[in-house]
């Protein structure tokens, strides 16, 4: 198997901290506040599938908190969120700027940036019925560790993109935690990527007495962490749940499932089934490719910002199809670009 690489970057985040110090209007009247310019600029440098278009168009912006300062930088728990200082951006067009976050000054932090569509999600209305998924834990109290993105339903995932601002102050770097103060002049950058995974399966010559193909999985992730892309909630043996994937009539004689799914990475490998109507009666097979390094014994690994691809003719549903290729879409090299 040959594995094909893809580079996409999506958006630069330049954040510049001014050093004026000024009280302003604040969650906390008591907190003093710092005001934090940012600058969105997009640069996309290959294409992802063929199609380089995107659908975020807003980006939640939420720092971390250092909770204990005597703590080490990586303990992740001892971070908190400052929903109160959060701010949600919808951008129209990359670059966009004019952008202000205020944060407490004299305090740690690691800052959090999340793309997504505005249709699928509006931080300030959290309860919303429109909204595809929450935001927060599995467990308590919610943590930069445990922090995840929670869609309401297991198969349909909003396109997320994330990162982690890295730091400078007067050009030095500071990794991804910083302290403003009225001494500092910190400017912060990151690289938007997906974290989410994509997932194909076509089917061609399929007979004309088939009705319909569904994919399922033997289970599917349902939440996944920022921080690691690990699944903080996946579906279980006797759930109840439903683990369809997608519905489809063939056309042509053939089906093409295209769907983004939260990585399982290697923790939580899955099967995949085809299951196909006849109109009186439904078969199931299990789809059946060759060990790699993403599968083994017919289970398969999504990984964060890469495409699982498996194709086959429907004469083979019994014998195994072709995981043809996976794409790497941190890397750019497959496409011939350095």
């Amino acid at each position: 198997m040959r594995t094909r690489i893809l580079h996409i970057i999506l958006s630069y985040l330049i954040v510049t901290l001014f050093t004026g110090c000024t009280r302003t209007e604040s969650p906390e009247d008591s907190e003093i506040t710092l005001p934090v310019d940012l600058s969105i600029n997009q640069k996309i440098t290959t294409r992802a599938l063929g199609d380089p278009t995107h659908s975020v168009n807003r980006i939640l912006v939420l720092p971390f908190q250092k909770i204990n300062p005597s703590f080490p930088d990586n303990n992740l728990n001892n971070f908190t969120p400052l929903y109160n200082f959060a701010r949600q951006w919808d951008i129209a067009t990359f670059p966009s700027g004019n952008l202000t976050l205020k944060l407490p000054k004299d305090f740690t932090y690691q800052v959090m940036v999340i793309g997504y569509n505005s249709g699928d999600f509006d931080f300030n209305n959290q309860a919303s019925i429109n909204n595809k998924f929450t935001i927060g834990s599995a467990t308590t109290p919610t943590r930069l560790d445990n922090f995840h993105l929670y869609p309401k339903q297991p198969n349909v995932i909003p396109e997320f993109f994330t990162t982690f601002c890295t730091a400078t102050n007067n050009g030095t770097s500071l990794g991804t935690t910083f302290t403003p103060s009225s001494n500092t002049n910190i400017s912060l950058t990151g690289q938007l990527k997906r974290l989410v995974s994509g997932l194909i399966v076509q089917i061609a010559g399929i007979p004309g007495y088939v009705k319909s193909l569904s994919l399922s999985a033997e289970r599917m992730v349902k939440a996944t962490r920022v921080s690691d892309t690990i699944p903080s909630l996946i579906q279980t043996t006797g759930d109840g749940e439903s683990r369809l994937i997608q519905k489809l009539v063939p056309s042509n004689n053939k089906v093409l499932f295209s769907n983004l799914l939260l990585p399982t990475k290697s923790n939580y490998n899955t099967k995949l089934y085809l299951n196909v109507n006849y109109g009186s009666t439904t078969e199931t097979y299990m789809i059946k490719v060759a060990d790699s390094a993403i599968s083994n014994g017919n289970s398969i690994s999504l990984n964060p910002n890469h495409v699982v691809k498996i194709e086959g003719s429907y004469n083979k549903i019994n014998l195994g199809f072709t995981l043809s290729y996976t794409i790497n879409l941190d890397d750019n090299k497959w496409d011939g670009l350095q």
